[in-house]
């Protein structure tokens, strides 16, 4: 949501580039048409801690948010209205069941759910 702000306060595009174990901040720069990783302390690239990872589930058949784009194309995209790329993350350690997921349909806030609240509701429709 930081970054949805920041592309939308500067008018500029930013993405998110996800591997099992870390995640990047890149900044699209639409004279060069590349890519660049963020120099800024709150944009710079994280990495997990052990026993943690990521489990990215985006829909990358939709229309993609910008025409040209290299080799270092994000999974997310956030475009400087404040549409991103739809997407579901699950972030998941090793040695536990417990599940966190952060989910957005591109338009609205970034929702984070807990994967024992949807075991908690599945239960209960269940139960009905």
């Amino acid at each position: 949501e930081l970054l949805r702000r920041v592309a939308t306060t500067h008018n500029e595009t930013w993405g998110v580039s996800i591997s099992r174990d870390s995640y990047r901040f890149l900044k699209f720069d639409p004279i060069a048409d590349q890519w660049h990783e963020s120099n800024n302390r709150l944009h710079r690239n994280h990495s997990l801690p052990d026993n943690m990872f990521l489990q990215f589930e985006g829909d990358l058949n939709i229309p993609a948010l910008i025409d040209k784009i290299n080799e270092r194309e994000p999974e997310m995209v956030i475009v400087p209205g404040g549409e991103m790329t739809p997407f579901i993350l699950h972030c998941k350690h090793e040695h536990s069941e417990h599940v966190r997921i952060l989910e957005s349909d591109g338009l609205n806030q970034v929702e984070v759910i807990s994967q024992a609240e949807i075991n908690d509701e599945s239960a209960e429709d269940q139960d009905e």
